[in-house]
């Protein structure tokens, strides 16, 4: 037999209080913004939420900065907004990939951190004159330079493409512009777009991705290369082609069609979905060894929608 005052009381630790849940940006989704929201959910007490925010790629991982605050009005989910913008997908210098994670303060002590949630941030809009020294444009192969008149050019080599490519990744759901000319020949005019270049094939074509294809004499091809195999899935020939002359060749980007035009004639809407994301690019191939240099006045990239 035992008396109540044998009875000890027993202290029981109150539960650890779990770390918000991550809203916004998740799932390795794709942004445009370089000042993202981060979203996440209320947690009951909290009076100052943390975020740190890192980039992934290039290995080593890097905190490229922390946000602390008490996260606004949490009626649709709480929210902490950056000072300083994040860099684009850039398949030069490889930035773009970043992480981040939230904890909340409750009660004079911070919790846990939630797991980590991945997103990957776009160029939003691209606008080149080739006015001024531009360092988003690279050469894959050959010769180009900018002319004091503004534009981006190069002369070809013989047997091969001459192309560049915009150091920005591109994924669905745009609009890319380019007004070029080719002078004195009905050699093929390319422009390249969800596409990569490397390893180069025969004559230096691009590897993989979409393609659109033209020359003075009005024909034109639309097609995707695959892993350096090139096949027109549609084409023909068209009068509004201004041969010799500058032509503006737009390509409307949505989620499995593309759509085609020339100095704003359309040309048709194309069914297709094998890519999805890449790099664009343009370029000239010379067969004959006669002078026809290729001129590009601008290019132009926009998201329509995402």
């Amino acid at each position: 037999n035992f008396t109540g005052d044998e009875v000890q009381s027993l202290e029981i630790e109150p539960a650890a209080v779990a770390p918000p849940i991550p809203l916004y940006p998740i799932d390795n989704t794709t942004i445009l913004e370089k000042f993202p929201r981060y979203s996440f959910m209320e947690v009951e007490g909290a009076t100052r939420y943390h975020v740190q925010v890192y980039s992934i790629f290039p290995e080593p991982d890097v905190l490229v900065y922390s946000i602390k605050g008490d996260g606004g009005d949490c009626s649709c989910g709480c929210k902490l907004y950056p000072t300083l913008g994040l860099k684009p997908w850039d398949i030069l210098s490889k930035n773009g990939f970043y992480q981040w994670r939230v904890r909340a303060k409750v009660a004079g002590e911070w919790t846990d951190w939630s797991a980590f949630s991945f997103f990957v941030v776009l160029k939003n809009r691209l606008n080149t004159s080739f006015n001024t020294p531009t360092k988003v444009w690279a050469p894959v192969h050959g010769v180009w330079t900018q002319t004091d008149s503004g534009f981006a050019k190069t002369a070809g080599e013989y047997g091969t493409l001459s192309s560049v490519i915009n150091k920005f990744v591109y994924t669905e759901k745009f609009v890319y512009e380019v007004m070029m000319k080719r002078k004195n020949t009905n050699e093929v005019n390319y422009l390249y777009f969800q596409a990569w270049p490397l390893p180069l094939g025969v004559a230096n074509f691009w590897d993989d991705g979409y393609y659109f294809a033209y020359a003075n004499n009005g024909e034109w091809a639309l097609g995707k290369v695959i892993d350096g195999s090139h096949s027109a899935f549609a084409g023909g020939t068209t009068v509004h082609i201004i041969p010799y002359g500058w032509n503006k060749i737009t390509i409307m980007r949505e989620t499995s069609l593309i759509k085609i035009f020339i100095n704003e004639h359309y040309l048709g809407a194309y069914s297709d979905d094998t890519f999805s994301v890449g790099a664009i690019g343009f370029g000239m191939y010379k067969a004959e060894d006669v002078r026809s240099p290729l001129l590009v006045d601008w290019a132009r990239v926009e998201y329509t929608d995402i």
